[in-house]
């Protein structure tokens, strides 16, 4: 069988199937765009969602005319534009000051272990100490269990 576009592709598909295909096609590159989570993500959103945390994770920042992606923005705390929370000091350490200039701070942290990952232990008082160090930076007053943690 002869094919064109007219009738199908090159690979002797007839249209309907090359619609089909097509929207298999979608359907498979959307599942497989969803980016994996690291566990210091799934840390920090799992940690965020008992404290009222706001997170976005990954986060894109352009610093240097690039774009880089970050694993985790903590906001309201740390620097006014909140914290960078990184496990490879590489991935920002040349971008370091234009960051600080922007009005993010950042930390570098271990990566948690599996039990941390899934959720089945939360290390608050670990997390609680890094708010600490950070300070608040939120609008209004910090929350009241921070106010309670950092007495």
């Amino acid at each position: 069988m002869e094919t064109s576009e007219k009738n199908g592709d090159n690979c002797g598909h007839r249209l309907q199937e090359v619609s089909s295909l097509q929207a298999l096609t979608k359907r498979v590159t959307l599942r497989f765009n969803v980016m994996a989570t690291t566990p210091l993500q799934d840390q920090w959103r799992c940690f965020a969602r008992r404290r009222g945390l706001r997170i976005e994770a990954p986060f894109a920042v352009k610093v240097q005319g690039e774009t880089i992606t970050v694993p985790v923005l903590l906001r309201d705390f740390g620097a006014d534009r909140g914290m960078l929370l990184v496990t490879d000091w590489d991935l920002i350490s040349r971008y370091a000051d234009s960051l600080v200039e922007l009005g993010f701070g950042y930390s570098c942290l271990f990566e948690p272990d599996e039990e941390y990952r899934s959720g089945e232990r939360g290390d608050d008082a670990g997390l609680l100490a890094c708010l600490a160090d950070w300070g608040w930076s939120g609008d209004g007053p910090a929350p009241s269990w921070y106010r309670e943690a950092t007495r």
